[in-house]
């Protein structure tokens, strides 16, 4: 089972569910279905990680694995490269998001993230096939902990939602936030350095869409 600490992920472009399938009341069983698979999983994934290697897993000393709890769970979503490729900003990004089957369990000590837990459907039935490293789990926790001051700095008020977006062929993760009436794009450090980006915080989706656009484009010719 030590294989499975490291993080790996099966990527499935097929078979996507629609965003609005189901309804809340199916996402939120869904959710649950999440959060027990996870649970099953995590004593696991916690006992195989090498004790000189649990610093990589954003855990301080093996006193903390009897520490830790879940937090809430959040759905992969990704983008259909020739969806991509066809958007013109006249509709909102958010529109060609695409679910994934795939979802991220947050590890937390005393309420921090510090890891990863990856749940996916395996043989009819949701189980938790990955752990990640400390990386990720590291910038969402800074994501929602500075997400009020960047939402001020951006003149950002009312209702705000989030989603999480893996574009598999330019290797890059991001946080879309939208509001009713805008969209911003939070760029995470994959996404950082696969586009170019010099620069943290929200980016617009001129700024950002274009750079994904080529880089998505250039990864489909090898």
């Amino acid at each position: 089972m030590k294989y499975k600490i490291f993080l790996f992920f099966i990527v499935l472009l097929v078979g996507f569910l629609g965003m609005s399938s189901g309804g809340r009341g199916q996402e939120n069983k869904t959710e649950g279905e999440v959060i027990q698979a996870a649970r099953e999983g995590l004593p696991e994934f916690l006992e195989n990680i090498p004790a000189k290697e649990i610093a990589y897993y954003g855990f301080q000393s093996l006193e903390e694995l009897s520490q830790t709890e879940l937090g809430a769970p959040f759905r992969i979503y990704t983008i259909l490269p020739d969806e991509l490729e066809a958007f013109g900003f006249q509709s909102p990004f958010g529109n060609i998001l695409r679910e994934t089957p795939n979802w991220y369990v947050p590890i937390l000590v005393k309420g921090k993230r510090r890891a990863l837990l990856t749940v996916a459907p395996m043989e009819g039935r949701l189980e938790t096939v990955g752990l990640s490293g400390a990386g990720l789990a590291s910038e969402l926790e800074d994501f929602y902990t500075r997400l009020p001051e960047k939402l001020q700095l951006a003149g950002i008020t009312g209702d705000c939602s989030l989603r999480f977006v893996r574009i598999f062929q330019a290797t890059s993760d991001f946080m879309l936030l939208q509001t009713e009436t805008e969209e911003y794009i939070e760029p995470f450090r994959s996404a950082q350095n696969s586009l170019g980006l010099k620069q943290e915080g929200l980016k617009s989706l001129l700024e950002f869409i274009p750079r994904l656009k080529i880089r998505v484009k250039n990864s489909l010719r090898f």
